[in-house]
């Protein structure tokens, strides 16, 4: 969460018509990106996910019933994020909504992309042109979220 934006990077992965626990793979090492073609929700839970997966995106309870999360269409993406200043405070908030098991995050990190505004971008081509040397652009550009990435251990067994 920054500002009054958020994206849901995972809601209980797997739940939905005929699956009530969801997968349960021990482990995740991957990037979310909302260009990846497979959203983590539906990565199909053979195996431990690794590369590249959009992020879930539904915006419900994670004790909505498996219907509901097959019905849900993600609209809490990363791009979200896209035109905000990227200075302030970011929350990871996290939920483990099942009884008796464990799950520890080892890492996560966040990679942020400023996007120009067009008159600085035409003025920094222009002195670029005229001086034929490198011109560096205000910070008070807005940014874009390219991705999100981490690794979590152990997650509860199903």
């Amino acid at each position: 969460m920054h500002s009054s934006e958020f994206a849901v990077l995972l809601n209980r992965v797997g739940v939905g018509t005929g699956n009530s626990v969801g997968y349960g793979n021990a482990g995740m090492n991957m990037v979310l990106n909302d260009a990846a073609s497979v959203n983590i929700h539906s990565y199909g839970g053979l195996s431990v996910p690794t590369g590249n997966y959009q992020p879930d995106g539904r915006n419900i309870s994670p004790l909505s019933s498996p219907g509901t999360f097959s019905s849900t269409l993600p609209s809490a993406l990363l791009s979200s994020f896209t035109g905000l200043n990227g200075n302030g405070s970011w929350t990871l908030f996290i939920a483990d909504v099942s009884p008796g098991d464990v799950m520890t995050v080892n890492s996560w990190g966040l990679d942020m992309a400023a996007v120009p505004e067009l008159g600085s971008m035409v003025e920094g081509a222009v002195a670029v042109l005229f001086l034929g040397g490198v011109v560096g652009l205000e910070a008070t550009a807005a940014f874009g979220v390219n991705s999100c990435r981490g690794a979590a251990g152990t997650l509860p067994p199903r």
